[in-house]
Order: C-alpha cells, then sequence, then structure tokens
C-alpha cells in the first residue's frame, strides 16, 4: 500500500521553534472538555491501534549532519541520501525493528567515493553501539505506556495552534521523576493532535546528555514533527537535533543533524534478513 505524506507542514519557518522558552512559557489556550488522564489513555491507544495497522515501513531519507559556527553558520556538511527499513518482529509487543542503507554521500557538497561512505557507516554503527539510546524506531508515545509512565510526571499546558502547523494539540508537558534517570527519559512536550490524539510535536531532550570519549556534551535539543498519511497513519516527517559539546577546556563545538523522510511505503513486506546489520550500503 503506497502513502505520500500530506503537505501540511512547511519548513520555512522552523527555526522559529526552536527557543527553549516555547516548551513550557508559551500561551496556552485552556481545555474544559479533556482530562490530562483522558489525553494520555487516548494517545495511548492511538498508538496501539496505529501499532496493530503497521507491520513495516520503508522510507527514502536525506540526512545532513552539520558543524556550526557561533554565529550559526554551517562550517562542515555531511549529507547522506538513504533508505530506512522498520518493521516488527516476531514480539508485535516489542519496539519495531530498524535497518538503515545509505546510498549517496556528498561531503560539502562534494560526492564522495564506496570507501568514504563505508568509513562513515563504520563510525556510525560503533557510535550507536556506545550510545545504546533511542532511535526512530521507538516511539514517543511510549512514556504514556503504563510501565513508562511510573517514571514520569506530566502536566497539562492547554492547547496549541502554532507549533503543529494545521493541528490544534493539546501540549503535554514530560519529565522523569529522577532527575538523572537514564538517556532513555525524555524532559519535554509532547504536542497531541486534538482530532485523533496522535503526537504531532515533539520538544524534548535526553534527561541525561550522552557521553563522548572525544567530546563533552553541554547542551541537546531535539524537534521531532509527524503528518498523517492519506491513509490516517501518521509517521515522523523531519527530525532535528542541535547540540553543544566542548573539547578540551576551551574548545567549542556547536553541531547540527537534520534529517526528513519522504514517500513512506507500508505494509510493503521485506525479508528478516535485513535487519541481521543495522547499517548497510
Amino acid at each position: 500500500m503506497h502513502t505520500s505524506i500530506r503537505k501540511t507542514v512547511t519548513y520555512a519557518g522552523l527555526l522559529a521553534t526552536l527557543f527553549i522558552g516555547q516548551l513550557f512559557g508559551g500561551e496556552y489556550a485552556p481545555s474544559q472538555t479533556i482530562t490530562l488522564d483522558e489525553i494520555i489513555t487516548r494517545a495511548r491507544a492511538a498508538a496501539e491501534r496505529q501499532r496493530a495497522q503497521v507491520r513495516d515501513i520503508r522510507f527514502d531519507s536525506e540526512l545532513k549532519e552539520r558543524r556550526l559556527t557561533d554565529a550559526g553558520e554551517v562550517k562542515e556538511e555531511k549529507r547522506f541520501l538513504k533508505q530506512i527499513y522498520m518493521a516488527t518482529g516476531a514480539d508485535t509487543a516489542s519496539r519495531m525493528r530498524l535497518h538503515e542503507k545509505f546510498l549517496v554521500f556528498y561531503k560539502d557538497n562534494t560526492l564522495q567515493d564506496e570507501d568514504a561512505l563505508l568509513d562513515e557507516i563504520s563510525d556510525k554503527i560503533e557510535r550507536k553501539k556506545k550510545r545504546k539510546g533511542n532511535d526512530l524506531a521507538t516511539s514517543l508515545a511510549e512514556v504514556f505506556d503504563p510501565k513508562h509512565r511510573d517514571a514520569y510526571t506530566f502536566a497539562y499546558r492547554g492547547i496549541d495552534n502554532h507549533m503543529a502547523p494545521g493541528f490544534a494539540c493539546h501540549v503535554v508537558e514530560v519529565k522523569p521523576k529522577l532527575a538523572n534517570d537514564t538517556v532513555d527519559r525524555i524532559v519535554g512536550a509532547l504536542y497531541v493532535d486534538t482530532a485523533t490524539c496522535h503526537i504531532a510535536y515533539a520538544d524534548f531532550r535526553p534527561n541525561k546528555l550522552p557521553s563522548n570519549l572525544m567530546f563533552k556534551i553541554k547542551d541537546m535539543q531535539m524537534q521531532m514533527r509527524y503528518a498523517p498519511t492519506e491513509d490516517g497513519i501518521w509517521l515522523p516527517t523531519r527530525f532535528e537535533l542541535n547540540g553543544k559539546a566542548t573539547a578540551g577546556l576551551f574548545f567549542g563545538i556547536r553541531f547540527q543533524t537534520v534529517e526528513t523522510y519522504l514517500n513512506p511505503v507500508i505494509n510493503s513486506g521485506f525479508g528478516d534478513s535485513l535487519f541481521a546489520t543495522v547499517m548497510s550500503m
């Protein structure tokens, strides 16, 4: 079943959404018709219904990894074109499996050879093993699952009409109960579509910043956007990460990752052998 993402989200104004104050300090219209517990229950139910419908997904993807100057200008850019495959396993209650197939690698707009791409893939695999954190196959709705819910505190911040253009959203503030729980916990705000109770937008960071042998991560903020297909399946459309790190005593680094997800194909079927590795070319 081939589906296409509705063109409901434009990217021209995305940088305006990155102000951290938008997380908790915005002016939201109050809701008089639904409680926080009802929002959480309905969002969880919406995620469960979709999980039962979707066995596998394939995306085309463009990934950009950037080093930035202090002024926010691009200092270095790596750009990858790839295909992303996700599928449920025998245990449909567990997270979906993920495989990324890298097709093309550009560095500062110059096409790189296969050896350079293979080096990048090897480095990404090693970093993923060390990170042991969440990835695209992780549903943000997991925080509403009963087995995770007790680890969080939730606060309702009303209805927002701006952060997910085209959707009126309940704003649910999410915060782990323990200050330094695990890197898998998140701190931030989830924007839940009032009509369907699917997450339309998320602005968040890890509760515990990941460690890096070469750099000390000082800050990391992430945004994820979702939109429904013509068949009402909500899928990610864009991920952005902005961070700061230090190397040594004085050397500061700003970095950014932007990934867009295009041309989703749902329930096309592909073999389990694809998931023997997490990445390939």
